[in-house]
């Protein structure tokens, strides 16, 4: 196995390491999950206990990028028991392990997040290490998924409905000694100690997870609040979607049916509710677009934007921090903060650079310009919020930028064009106002309809009050549309930057996946549920190509460019 080691103790416990050469996190691969099944069979059939502990800093991160990408594209042709057999694999493994004759205990060291807490979940006990962080989570909702690996049903059996639909709608993680606190974990230790306590703890236990008990059962108030009237409302306040656009986002309702429906039945009925709610879920243009902009390409955007570094650049060393922006935190973790002249590079605002070696930072909402042939950091709004930033460098200070854009934790995208993408994202939103015909409360309505509030609100619009209607959103999506049209024509084929700058630096609609993959769902007239689009449709037909086959862009290599 290349995957996992297992070492056995004199006392007949197994420990079984995680660990995959050549990554720096452990994930679900196809591979990961061969190793896992392997050690857990012969665990179950040769020792006394099991634990299952990292290699690395980390736990379990989630599934592997190559597999995910394989589940977007198989809803263009796949059958759906197909797609069922392949996405339940994980979580018929996690059962596996529940169902183990032997304990098993997940000796938890760092961050577990999506399959990786459906793993310690799985096993019949949890030790965590012992920090401040929020470490344990299931974020899948923020990449328009759900825990598909019995994430949904053995959480609310764990914690408590309420708590439990918290966790899975806003996919914020938790702290060890919440989970403690909550029942989610039997034990938290130091970091030197987490092994052998997880040894201590597989010769407490019995190896049965509490559900499976004939007499267990969900507590009263949490059987009264699943077959409450107001269980829909519940979820969306206590999640944070009230007022929001969440349908949307199909992946909400999903995990609201996964628990409201599975919750109350035998566990191995309620992952069956999961697993068809996952595939249908997983055929969901929406989910599709999200994955590949918002986890994918998210990862794959700093590879990109390193191909237009010039070769032999210095690398960012140390700088003087001479912006009136706050300077982040993480900053002064990677890079050394000097007194100006010490400093190797200047940070300084739009248009104040006095020398070559400045770096100047540019809020393109309020049309900051730059000195002339100085590198620049471009966000939108605010620096704190962006998740992206735009750089654009000459070949000494290439480097350098890229670099001082990773050390504020910002996912960099290359400069799309010479007055940069999202400038000509603002630009194509105005331009779209302009032309509508609109008045500027229609205009506010039909942006919270198809939740771009704070991408027009950048581009100078105000915010909506009240509920919107079918036709707001109609309009909403045409305003999306020729903007989208717009930033096509002018963003010189750079398809999938494009759309990772758009939703992470400019908040273009997330459900959308960007402009260019809002496109293509109209190309495939994916969006007519909500009605017909003429005029769209008429500029659609001057793209003369897919924008995208199955779920990527239709680009080349050479689209993400050199120097």
């Amino acid at each position: 196995m290349k995957n996992i080691t297992l070492e056995v103790r004199e006392d007949g416990i197994g420990i079984a390491t995680l660990n995959m050469p050549g990554r720096p996190l452990n994930v679900f691969s196809e591979h990961m999950m061969d190793d896992l099944e392997a050690v857990v069979k012969r665990a179950s059939a040769e020792l006394k206990g099991l634990v299952l502990r990292s290699g690395k800093s980390t736990f379990v991160a989630g599934a592997d990028l190559v597999m995910i990408k394989d589940f977007a594209n198989m809803r263009f042709g796949a059958e759906w028991q197909t797609m069922r057999d392949r996405f339940s694999r994980l979580g018929k493994l996690f059962r596996t392990i529940e169902k183990s004759p032997i304990p098993i205990v997940a000796a938890v060291n760092g961050l577990a997040l999506g399959g990786g807490l459906e793993l310690a979940m799985s096993c019949h006990g949890r030790v965590c290490v012992d920090v401040p962080a929020p470490i344990l989570g299931l974020p899948e909702i923020v990449l328009a998924l759900l825990p598909g690996a019995g994430g949904t049903q053995r959480l609310p059996r764990y914690i408590g409905v309420a708590p439990a639909m918290k966790m899975l709608l806003d996919g914020a993680p938790v702290t060890p000694q919440f989970a403690l606190e909550h029942g989610l974990v039997d034990k938290i230790a130091a970091e030197a100690d987490l092994v052998e306590q997880a040894v201590e703890l597989v010769k407490a236990i019995e190896p049965r997870a509490r559900w499976d008990k004939p007499e267990w059962q969900l507590s009263v108030q949490d059987q009264a609040l699943l077959n409450s009237d107001g269980w829909e409302d519940f979820c969306l306040d206590v999640g944070g979607w009230t007022g929001r656009q969440h349908d949307l986002y199909p992946a909400v309702k999903a995990i609201m049916d996964c628990v409201g429906k599975g919750a109350l039945l035998p566990i191995d009925a309620g992952f069956d509710v999961e697993w068809d709610i996952f595939v249908d879920l997983m055929s969901d243009p929406v989910v599709a677009n999200m994955v590949v902009t918002c986890f994918l390409n998210k990862t794959a955007a700093p590879k990109w934007t390193n191909n237009y570094i010039a070769p032999n650049a210095a690398r960012l060393e140390s700088l003087a921090w001479q912006s009136a922006v706050e300077m982040p935190k993480s900053v002064a973790r990677k890079a050394k903060v000097v007194v100006d002249d010490d400093a190797a590079v200047v940070v300084t605002d739009a248009g104040k650079a006095s020398g070559e070696d400045a770096i100047e930072l540019c809020n393109a909402a309020a049309g900051d310009k730059a000195s002339r042939g100085v590198a620049t950091i471009t966000f939108l709004g605010s620096l704190k919020a962006a998740e992206a930033v735009e750089v654009l460098a000459p070949e000494a200070l290439s480097a350098c930028s890229l670099d001082l854009a990773m050390a504020m934790g910002k996912i960099p995208v290359w400069a799309i064009t010479a007055e940069g993408g999202l400038n000509l994202i603002l630009a194509a939103v105005r331009q779209a106002v302009a032309s509508s015909g609109k008045s500027q409360d229609e205009i506010a309505r039909a942006a919270k309809a198809v939740d771009a509030d704070s991408l027009f609100g950048a581009a100078g619009g105000s915010p909506a009050a009240g509920e919107v209607s079918a036709q707001d959103r109609i309009v909403g999506l045409n305003l999306l549309g020729t903007s989208a049209i717009h930033i096509w024509k002018h963003c010189a084929g750079r398809y999938e930057e494009m759309d990772v700058l758009a939703v992470l630096g400019a908040a273009w609609p997330k459900w959308t996946g960007g402009p260019i993959a809002y496109l293509a769902m109209h190309q495939r007239n994916e969006l007519s549920a909500y009605g017909s689009f003429p005029e769209l449709s008429a500029a659609l037909a001057e793209i003369d190509h897919e924008l995208k086959i199955k779920a990527s862009y239709n680009v080349t290599a050479a689209s993400h460019g050199h120097l």
